[in-house]
């Protein structure tokens, strides 16, 4: 095959590429920890408190810093994902044409689970992280070590994410093996490095912090071992599955040797694929941080464990010379997940959030409207108010994870006891509560308010293929004196 040819097929790919992507962010559904950084982000006036604001959330700043300005312009929450289409798209583009792998690989890569869906059609602080890694690996690529801009992206990759920390650390290994250890790459490897730290563990009563994930610890996190690697590099979901986002077939079909065998296969032919030391140095350092951070924190997704692929991925990219099978295989893993996840985003709802303001009309003029903890991400993000949180007992423009919410999650009584409270302060015997709860959910959470509330359900948005992607329209009235409680469920799916 002639070189011109070659030139158009990585064209017409680039082309289909970028043209599913914005297909699919037009039809992808924008979901809870999406919105959430855009409303910490408009709810900010000045950087000093977004700054504040972002010390509960675990996560270094570049995301919100990338937000904030488009947040001064507009509110409107679909904006997120043309920031998201530019950086997944740039980052598929350098893959195609910067690349140093296969032909036939760069032509696959773009089509994985991860750079197909997971780090494209969803609006997080990951896509950047892995745009900045193909940028530190063609300046390391290149004969000439061009340092200022090296610690430059370096820095700005460990303040993306956790994950991107590890990899950013990861690639100061290969530095220093490089390098030979010099002093001077130590030195500004650690500083660089420090600041990431610092937003990563955040103030001592956040709920993120290094305590909630200690005292959660037990035996069973240590499946991370096998089920990490497993959804890096056979990220195929239970298809079969109406809420199929989070898992991994063979983990949900309980086919444990199948288990052990698929994430042992991925990690040996990683090591295959890759046969230079500094370049396993950056593969095995990766893996290690991010089996070991798992530990801690639960890595339950292929979001969180796809920065081991990405970490391989980026090894691959500065040895010589290159193994391909290894690689190919490994690249037709990740396809099915792909293909089969986008599909199901484009004919199925991925979150209701969206429905929110939809429900708000619903109530009546003049009647009162409450909301829940988690159903005030997609009334602040999408109706762009501020709302009483029942369970909370106060009003907010967006999530937390402070001292509120650890008070919130201890309370056996949440919403009767927010009720209660709320109805004496203001007088009322009514008001209309938008929950992402369904009823059995909110009779799980506290039984005790249909004890002493009639909670009647007035509509329901549900379908989503996110969990907690349902929205629920309840009308809660105090009981009269020798009343019966009851729950009346008169409308469910859509009107």
């Amino acid at each position: 095959m002639t070189d011109n040819i070659r030139r158009m097929i990585t064209g017409v790919v680039c082309i289909l590429y970028l043209a599913l992507l914005g297909y699919t962010l037009a039809h992808h559904e924008l979901w809870g920890d999406e919105i959430h950084s855009w409303n910490i982000v408009k709810a900010s006036p000045t950087l000093s408190a977004l700054f504040g604001n972002i010390r509960y959330e675990g996560h270094p700043p570049v995301w919100y810093l990338i937000l904030w300005p488009l947040s001064r312009l507009t509110h409107r929450a679909v904006f997120i994902q043309l920031i998201q289409f530019c950086i997944a798209g740039a980052s598929m583009v350098v893959v195609l044409y910067r690349s140093p792998f296969p032909w036939t690989a760069r032509l696959m890569i773009p089509f994985g689970y991860l750079f197909f869906f997971e780090y494209a059609g969803l609006s997080r602080n990951y896509a950047i992280g892995v745009l900045l890694a193909w940028g530190i690996c063609m300046l390391l690529s290149d004969r000439r070590f061009r340092g200022g801009w090296y610690y430059l992206l370096l820095f700005l990759l460990s303040n993306t994410h956790l994950l991107g920390l590890l990899l950013a650390a990861s690639f100061q290994a290969y530095l220093l093996l490089r390098e030979r250890f010099r002093w001077i790459h130590i030195v500004l490897g650690f500083l660089v490095l420090l600041p990431a730290v610092y937003f990563i563990l955040p103030p001592s009563d956040s709920q993120l912090g290094p305590g909630l994930w200690v005292a959660g610890w037990n035996l069973h996190r240590l499946n991370v071992f096998v089920q990490a690697p497993l959804r890096a590099f056979v990220p195929m979901p239970a298809w079969w599955e109406t809420h199929f986002w989070n898992t991994q077939f063979l983990l949900e079909a309980g086919l444990r040797w199948l288990v052990v065998a698929g994430a042992v296969t991925g990690v040996g032919l990683a090591f295959v694929a890759l046969n230079s030391r500094s370049s396993r140095a950056l593969f095995g350092v990766n893996l290690a941080l991010t089996l070991c951070a798992g530990c801690f924190f639960p890595m339950t997704s292929a979001r969180y464990t796809g920065f081991i692929f990405v970490g391989f991925l980026a090894a691959y990219w500065l040895q010589t010379p290159r193994a391909r099978w290894p690689l190919l295989v490994l690249l037709v893993l990740q396809i099915p997940g792909g293909l089969f996840a986008a599909y199901k985003d484009w004919h199925y709802p991925f979150s209701l959030a969206y429905e929110a303001p939809a429900l708000v009309k619903e109530v009546p003029a003049g009647e009162n409207l409450v909301c829940d903890y988690w159903a005030l991400n997609p009334l602040a993000a999408f109706t762009d108010s501020a709302y009483y949180c029942i369970d909370l007992r106060e009003k907010r423009s967006f999530l937390k994870w402070d001292g509120s919410f650890a008070a919130l999650r201890r309370r056996p009584d949440r919403y009767a006891g927010g009720f209660e409270d709320y109805f004496e302060r203001t007088g009322l015997r009514r008001t209309y509560l938008i929950s992402t709860a369904s009823p059995p959910e909110l009779m799980q959470a506290d039984g005790s308010l249909f004890n002493c509330f009639r909670v009647r359900l007035v509509d329901a948005r549900v379908g989503a293929i996110e969990k907690g992607g349902n929205l629920y329209l309840y009308l809660v009235e105090k009981l009269a004196p020798l009343q019966t409680p009851a729950v009346q469920a008169i409308g469910q799916g859509h009107p």
